[in-house]
């Protein structure tokens, strides 16, 4: 039977007749059951910037009861990892975490450590890492540039646009996942918003 880690467990031993009846009890043993088995590593499915203040994370929970909590940690800019903060333990397959944060200027990272019962820390996830889109205004188009997209492989990337009248659509699509610059062709009558899209092969969108 599984025992929780660092809990205090009581037992005693009896002697048993055959015809039931109970001759003594030991002395009471007093235990604490401890482990020191690494639990397993979460799978991130993927890191999105979701608007200029936010960032999503998406990753496989691991069901494991002894399991109770995965820690969240964050590099911006290809610096040192700082831990930022915790999800808890949940039957959900998949979970969420949201990070506020001003995504306009920096790159961000991110890892998470699986923590349970005992205190035992799994191995790092694979790291993901978030695309940062920069554009440039040009003669009647755009000059758009970005960083690769990090922790699946990309398929292909597509660019995504709106105007202050119409909703975002999916308007250049197929692009290598080797390129990192676009020119979008627009007009100066116009305002023109931008977002990029890493196309997973035969999975997920960042």
């Amino acid at each position: 039977t599984a025992l929780w880690c660092n809990q205090q467990y009581i037992y005693y031993v009896y002697t048993e007749l055959q015809n039931g009846g109970v001759v003594c009890g030991s002395p009471e043993t007093i235990a604490y059951p401890y482990d020191n088995t690494a639990p397993n590593s979460v799978l991130i499915q993927d890191v999105s910037v979701i608007d200029g203040n936010h960032i999503q994370l998406q990753f496989n929970s691991i069901n494991d009861s002894f399991i109770t909590k995965y820690l969240i940690y964050q590099s911006i800019n290809h610096g040192a990892y700082q831990l930022i903060d915790s999800v808890k333990q949940s039957s959900n397959p998949v979970l969420t975490y949201i990070k506020s944060t001003n995504t306009l200027t920096d790159t961000f990272s991110f890892k998470i450590i699986t923590k349970d019962t005992c205190g035992n820390l799994s191995t790092p996830s694979s790291m993901h890492r978030t695309i940062h889109l920069g554009g440039k205004a040009l003669d009647d188009s755009s000059l758009l540039t970005w960083s690769q997209y990090v922790g699946f492989t990309v398929n292909t990337y597509t660019i995504q646009t709106r105007t202050k009248k119409t909703n975002w659509t999916d308007t250049y699509t197929g692009i290598s996942s080797s390129t990192t610059s676009y020119i979008a062709p627009g007009s100066c009558l116009d305002s023109f918003y931008y977002r990029i899209k890493a196309i997973q092969n035969g999975g997920n969108n960042s």
